[in-house]
């Protein structure tokens, strides 16, 4: 047998998209991204279930991120060598930033993190982690089953026989499900428990919390040089940011309403703050991050302000930051990528259409760039 030793990095990505049957993306960060979060699946798969069989342990035990990395890199390193510092600003072709080294530690750990949102690994506190249990969702078009789980698509093939990669998420048809996993009812998930909870109508939910404010806010003990406004709201004034120094819109500020406020300090504590004749008066803390994110989109909302979503080709940015909820179902159809400068979202052309759709669910509109 003749042996082919492949040297071009360009050819061995394509080579492991091959391999795991994924799709051709059309960037190079999308190629990252997919090819290390499918390695993990597959390596904390392995760490916690397949070596315990064969010692034959009854327990399943956790897998530290130290672990998880090691075996990543001693698989991947002929992938993606780690770089001598005067290689450290690479810029691809499209002028995307790419990370110093997709093996890096902290990039490792952001997939870590992205893959737990998405409920296919769990992290139990000290480092750890472990895999979840393959469930079933059907999703709310009906169209699709989303698979998820703590598994490499090879091994979960077994349950289907076809698994679309659809971004981080993976779909399958229901034609395509053997009978067995099809009626064994503890594979099933309902859709409203993976998602998490978001609220049922955005309008009401936020007017009911605004009125909570004027009802149940305390006396506020900070002045106009203490704390940060949101601007959520419609002025004349040219607002330069998401946030503004309460005593430099002052003057912006509406007669009479609620706004989502925080400390000027390293804590940043948030709350709603109720103004009336230009002064304010009560405040009502929010603690729950995941709720500020929809106090953000809901008050947009309710003022008037536009909800932003902007393809730069395969990639989305939006602003305010999606909650929890929005980011896991954006998630199943995306790859979230942090770098240096931004947070996007990488969406395959057939699946930016139900991207929109998710989003367009809550006031969000789309503009080409």
């Amino acid at each position: 047998m003749n042996w082919k030793f492949i040297d071009n990095q360009d050819d061995r990505i394509k080579l492991l998209i091959s391999a795991l049957k994924l799709p051709t993306f059309p960037n190079e960060l999308m190629d990252q991204e997919a090819i290390i979060s499918e390695f993990l699946r597959d390596s904390i798969h392995k760490l916690t279930y397949i070596e315990q069989e064969e010692i034959n342990w009854k327990n399943n035990s956790s897998v530290h991120t130290r672990k998880i990395i090691y075996l990543l890199r001693q698989q991947l390193e002929a992938v993606w060598p780690a770089k001598k510092s005067w290689q450290l600003s690479k810029v691809n072709k499209d002028d995307t930033h790419l990370f110093s080294n997709p093996l890096d530690s902290q990039f490792i750990k952001r997939r870590l993190w992205n893959l737990e949102l998405l409920g296919e690994i769990l992290h139990i506190g000290n480092g750890f982690w472990v895999p979840t249990p393959i469930r079933l969702i059907q999703l709310p078009d009906k169209e699709d089953i989303a698979l998820i789980g703590g598994c490499s698509t090879k091994y979960a093939l077994n349950i289907s026989s076809f698994v679309s990669q659809a971004g981080l998420g993976r779909l399958i048809n229901k034609d395509s499900i053997s009978k067995g996993a099809l009626q064994n009812k503890n594979l099933w998930q309902p859709y409203s428990q993976w998602v998490g909870w978001m609220p049922k109508d955005l309008s009401n939910w936020t007017e009911a919390l605004l009125k909570q404010a004027q009802e149940k806010g305390a006396s506020t003990i900070y002045t106009y040089d203490d704390f940060e406004i949101f601007t959520s709201f419609n002025s004349n004034h040219n607002f330069k940011s998401a946030w503004a120094r309460a005593i430099d819109i002052s003057g912006a500020v509406p007669n009479r309403t609620v706004l989502l406020c925080r400390t000027s300090d390293k804590r940043s504590s948030y709350f709603l703050g109720v103004f009336y004749g230009g002064q304010i008066t009560k405040e009502f803390p929010i603690k729950d991050k995941d709720i500020i994110s929809w106090l953000r989109i809901g008050l947009r909302r309710l003022h008037g302000r536009s909800l932003n979503g902007y393809w730069y080709g395969s990639k989305l940015k939006v602003y305010p930051p999606l909650p929890t909820s929005l980011d896991k179902i954006i998630l199943l159809y995306s790859y979230k990528i942090k770098t240096d400068k931004e947070t996007a979202y990488y969406v395959l052309d057939n699946y930016r259409v139900r991207v929109e759709e998710n989003l367009k669910n809550f006031g969000y509109v789309f503009i080409n760039r």
